[in-house]
């Protein structure tokens, strides 16, 4: 089952996801907004282990995250042949608001935390294990 670490200095949020033997397979960082750059997310998951969930986990888990520094809406740039990821942002809300040089820029809106803080795993934090 892969495993998830997260760190970060005091501006940008980084999430690594691990195989049992320590392997990288997916990294994930939520920057919030500073000296005039927009809140990003950022998002790559290996090949072999992408439509197994984890692309999906690691984005609840920074959107999580940014909802806990208040923010409505996030950014992530993404290549515009790189069609499942635009699938996928968009699955959560996310709008091209421009293209520049071959690159879309999503905003995606950030749900409202209800009820009180949680931990960031959630109830079904666990992607999809290898088979």
């Amino acid at each position: 089952m892969p495993s998830c670490a997260a760190w970060g200095p005091r501006h940008s949020n980084y999430f690594i996801v691990t195989t049992p033997a320590g392997q990288t397979i997916a990294m994930g960082e939520f920057a919030p907004a500073s000296r005039g750059y927009q809140p990003q997310l950022a998002l790559m998951v290996e090949d072999v282990w992408q439509r197994r969930g984890i692309g999906t986990w690691l984005t609840r888990r920074i959107l999580r995250t940014a909802a806990r520094s208040e923010l409505r809406t996030v950014y992530a740039d993404v290549l515009g042949e790189n069609v499942p990821a635009l699938q996928h942002f968009r699955g959560f809300g996310g709008v091209v608001e421009s293209w520049e040089q071959g690159t879309a820029q999503l905003a995606i809106p950030v749900p409202e935390q209800d009820g009180p803080p949680q931990h960031p795993d959630g109830p079904t934090a666990e992607p999809a294990a290898a088979t």
